[in-house]
């Protein structure tokens, strides 16, 4: 049977400080540091991504959010979640992905919500990702190169007209 080197005693350790949540609307600093893809049998699919505020009164705390990626219960849940994710993509300079760990470690901006939960308790959530703090920017499509100037004619040789005229 596992076994501690020394017995543990509750009245050894402080009470934990009464858990104040983020306040609604404010805005914190944090990291990605968990992300998950989820399923279910219905055919919906999410992801959900937590946060961890990096500096500040909050300092620690964390924050979570869903998005919902396909739904075909509801086509408009999905569109809205889609945008939501675009959102931290954009941020955090990713223009594609498919493995959610390339979110990881990603420094944000988020917009902070409370919800409460099934247990009655009060949940931190990001209600909005409003930038990125040190990350790349995400690639934009290349822009065409200017149209090349015809070559220039060897010397001593004359140029032929265009078929069309001039």
């Amino acid at each position: 049977m596992p076994e501690l080197d020394q017995p543990f005693n509750t009245t050894d350790v402080e009470e934990a400080p009464a858990y104040e949540p983020i306040p609604i609307n404010a805005e914190v600093k944090a990291v990605i540091v968990k992300t998950d893809v989820l399923r279910n049998e219905q055919g919906w699919k999410g992801v959900k991504i937590w946060y961890q505020v990096l500096e500040g009164q909050h300092k620690g705390k964390r924050l979570d959010a869903l998005y919902t990626v396909d739904n075909p219960a509801s086509p408009n849940s999905a569109a809205i979640g889609q945008r939501q994710l675009k959102e931290v993509c954009e941020a955090v300079g990713i223009q594609s992905f498919r493995q959610t760990e390339v979110l990881h470690d990603k420094i944000v901006v988020c917009k902070a919500d409370q919800e409460k939960g099934q247990d009655g308790r009060i949940y931190n959530r990001a209600k909005r990702v409003l930038k990125a703090v040190g990350n790349p920017p995400v690639p934009q499509a290349p822009t065409p190169a200017p149209s090349a100037a015809p070559p220039e004619q060897p010397a001593g040789q004359a140029k032929k007209p265009a078929p069309w005229g001039e």
